[in-house]
């Protein structure tokens, strides 16, 4: 009976290895590699959520050549990124805040207070 817990353990241990292998991910500078604790659909699935909350609430910029803009910098900035599995979207928010912030799933907000700063 002992050695059915042993290799139970044994198991155990080799699927907890693996889940934990499995759920790293690049995420920071020079492929530094973290845990991810939720799944990637679920990930946009909030992100989306998110978006759709903060578009609701704040003003988006109605500028199409700032959005583009925006956009353009913001996507060359991706194509270095060591985070290929989702689609980024950069958008710009019409207040006098300076800051910007950023929604699971990658959507990323900038407010016109900054981009005036900058």
């Amino acid at each position: 009976m002992k050695n059915h817990y042993k290799q139970f353990g044994v198991i155990l241990l080799a699927a907890l290895v693996l889940n934990i292998l499995l759920g790293c991910a690049t995420t920071g500078p020079r492929g530094k590699r973290s845990f991810i604790i939720i799944p990637v659909s679920q990930e946009l699935a909030i992100g989306t959520q998110m978006a759709a909350q903060v578009e609701q609430s704040e003003k988006v910029l109605a500028d199409t050549v700032w959005q583009n803009y925006i956009n353009e910098i913001g996507q060359k900035i991706v194509r270095v990124c060591d985070r290929k599995d989702i689609t980024y979207h950069f958008t710009v928010i019409e207040s006098d805040q300076v800051n910007a912030f950023a929604a699971p799933g990658g959507y990323i907000y900038f407010y016109t207070g900054l981009l005036k700063q900058m």
